[in-house]
């Protein structure tokens, strides 16, 4: 077969596979230079070729995940959890390479499934299917969530809602999990140029009033806001006296942009809670918490505190070990307790050890 575009193989492999119910994934591509066309014997990168693959391609990964909450006991067997994969060495793949005519052609296709079962009713399943269908169909609810959201309507009770109008949970054909990342997906495009661009402004205003007011954007490749930190004067002059111990909360609230405002906080002699500065997060990822933990402690001088107690998130204890490898990292207790109940909750003698 032959395609004009690689949008165009792309398009009609996924209707094929969700035909047939089950998930691609874009495995590889291979690109060669070409003279620019502007004339100053400049190169640029054109893609040659392109493999698309089943999503149960391939090997599983032969590297362990480490469960956190027995890091610091012997890892052997009992205490090494192994990595989830929906990998099993199925063979499906479709491969493309570009023609002296430009036209991408079909050198190499396999369409017979290995170690799974694939039927067209699977591709309810299939994340990136549902992901489409809901937003296809389900486009108008999502409106009517956002405009309740601002009136302090939960998701879960409008998806209730939903479902009283559905006569019945069974009749619903999207889970209340869909719902949440589908409105909190919509919110964050809300995140405009001119919202973020009057932030910044602000931000810029502070700073000329003061000196020593510290903050610094993040942006994505296509140029959207995705993580803002900052610390005013006054926090950083409070952490050159009471910055032996900082708290780093990570999980306090979430704006109407579904952006988590994470806080470095602590208290003063008097008891009282001071912050060491503020930042939003876009996305909750081992590189974001890098790049926040490596900002702070430039803004602080490279002081690193004596003791950081967090929550129990593995991307966050792998930074804090990275970033500050002088500090002792500790848990919180308040998390902690939390998960008492969960892990000891069906112990005999659980009031007790409660106690």
């Amino acid at each position: 077969m032959v395609f004009g575009s690689w949008d165009e193989v792309d398009s009609y492999f996924w209707s094929y596979s969700r035909q047939k119910g089950f998930g691609i994934v874009r495995a590889a591509a291979g690109f060669s230079k070409v003279k620019n066309d502007l004339g100053d014997e400049t190169y640029c990168k054109q893609k040659r070729n392109a493999k698309w693959t089943c999503d149960c391609y391939g090997r599983s990964s032969r590297k362990l995940k480490v469960d956190v909450l027995k890091e610091g006991l012997l890892q052997d067997e009992e205490t090494v959890v192994k990595r989830k994969t929906k990998k099993c060495g199925c063979e499906v793949e479709l491969y493309a390479s570009v023609d002296k005519e430009g036209n991408l052609v079909v050198c190499r296709l396999h369409l017979e499934h290995k170690g799974h079962l694939v039927t067209s009713r699977k591709a309810k399943d299939v994340t990136i299917f549902r992901k489409h269908e809901f937003v296809s169909k389900n486009g108008h609810l999502v409106n009517r969530v956002c405009n309740a959201k601002k009136s302090r309507v939960k998701v879960s009770q409008m998806y209730n809602c939903f479902a009283r109008e559905k006569n019945g949970m069974y009749e619903m054909s999207f889970t209340q999990k869909e719902m949440e990342n589908a409105v909190a997906e919509k919110q964050r495009l809300e995140l405009t140029e001119g919202v973020a661009n009057g932030m910044i402004e602000y931000f810029n205003k502070m700073s000329l009033d003061n000196q020593f007011f510290f903050h610094l954007c993040r942006f994505g490749k296509d140029g959207a806001l995705k993580d803002v930190f900052w610390v005013d004067a006054r926090s950083r002059a409070a952490y050159e006296e009471f910055g032996d111990v900082v708290c780093f909360y990570s999980t306090y609230l979430t704006n109407k942009f579904q952006l988590p405002f994470a806080l470095f906080v602590f208290m003063n002699h008097h008891i009282q809670s001071i912050r060491f500065g503020c930042v939003l997060i876009s996305r909750e990822t081992t590189e974001t918490y890098k790049w926040v933990l490596r900002t702070w402690l430039h803004c602080m001088g490279r002081k690193a505190p004596v003791s950081i107690p967090t929550d129990q998130d593995p991307a966050i204890r792998k930074n804090v070990n990275i970033t500050m490898s002088d500090t002792c990292h500790r848990w919180c207790i308040w998390h902690i307790l939390q998960k008492f109940a969960k892990y000891v909750g069906k112990h005999e003698q659980y009031d007790s050890v409660k106690d």
